[in-house]
């Protein structure tokens, strides 16, 4: 049984958290200045990252592991999961007749400190003051941050209610319903009735939606969630995706014949690349590739 609100202190902050008091009021009142920012790759697309200084990650990664996770979500959810991953967020839509796909814009920069501060007082359970300083500790410039060890969690927890009601949205209509991050996907004979009510709860929510990326995809048209085909009986890769690796592997094959230098983080990119093809359904593809660069004197 958890405590009476009034209990939990910053003693009890500090105990859970494994961190000084002293030291998580200096974390909090100087945070907006313990970032570093800028465009990365991730997964082929360049997005914007906010990176916490080490200390400041540590004490999230607290957070996260203690004061979020324990939390129960929807069985919906996909992302963030503990055992969960985009892979299996699409096994669900396998072999379906349609798949509806909503996307909500802007996904973390829509999520504010006041949906923050929420979070740390209703589910989390704890007390203003105590919110107040959880808040600043995993909020930047008012709004979640993309690339923290809280923000995953966190925004599951401000979509709890939106996810119960996608739920109750997928039982009515008989579909199956899953949700990883910004990505909700419905499938199965009556998906394009799904859309309307889920933008409905969305911006009743306070979110938005892409709608250049609110499709709904027949036996016309390709069924592809979180990145992998799934209109067949297995799980594929696209065939951009496909492309992407082996130029990939010619661009690193080109490079050493050019006695050029390569990246120890390229060939490391390169390798996970192959091994995502050998795990999404292509293993002799994977094979193959890798056949190449060995036949061109390079370790993989």
């Amino acid at each position: 049984m958890r405590m009476p609100v009034e209990h939990y202190s910053e003693r009890w902050l500090s105990f859970t958290l494994s961190h000084p008091r002293e030291r998580l009021r200096v974390l909090a009142s100087t945070a907006e200045r313990l970032y570093k920012s800028g465009w990365r790759d991730v997964k082929g697309k360049q997005r914007y990252i906010t990176e916490p200084f080490e200390e400041l990650k540590i004490v999230q990664r607290a957070i996260r592991e203690h004061l979020l996770l324990p939390i129960p979500l929807s069985s919906i959810v996909y992302s963030d999961v503990p055992g969960r991953s985009a892979t299996m967020n699409a096994v669900q839509h396998v072999n379906q007749p349609n798949v509806a796909s909503i996307d909500i814009r802007d996904c973390y920069p829509s999520m504010t400190n006041a949906m923050v501060f929420r979070v740390f007082r209703g589910p989390v359970g704890l007390g203003d003051n105590l919110a107040h300083t959880l808040t600043r500790l995993t909020t930047l410039s008012g709004h979640l941050p993309q690339g923290t060890p809280t923000s995953g969690a966190l925004a599951n927890l401000i979509l709890s209610p939106v996810d119960v009601i996608l739920e109750q949205i997928a039982e009515g209509l008989r579909l199956v319903v899953t949700r990883y991050v910004d990505n909700i996907d419905f499938s199965g004979v009556r998906s394009r009735e799904a859309i309307l009510p889920t933008i409905v709860a969305l911006q009743a929510a306070g979110f938005s939606v892409r709608h250049k990326k609110v499709m709904n995809a027949g036996y016309r048209r390709a069924h592809v969630v979180t990145g992998n085909l799934v209109d067949g009986c297995r799980l594929r890769l696209p065939h951009r995706k496909r492309a992407n690796v082996r130029a990939a592997v010619y661009e690193i094959v080109q490079r050493y014949e050019d006695g050029l230098p390569i990246a120890t983080k390229a060939m490391n990119r390169l390798r996970g690349r192959l091994q995502h093809l050998r795990t999404q359904g292509h293993p002799r593809d994977a094979e193959r590739l890798a056949a190449q660069l060995v036949a061109a004197g390079i370790a993989i």
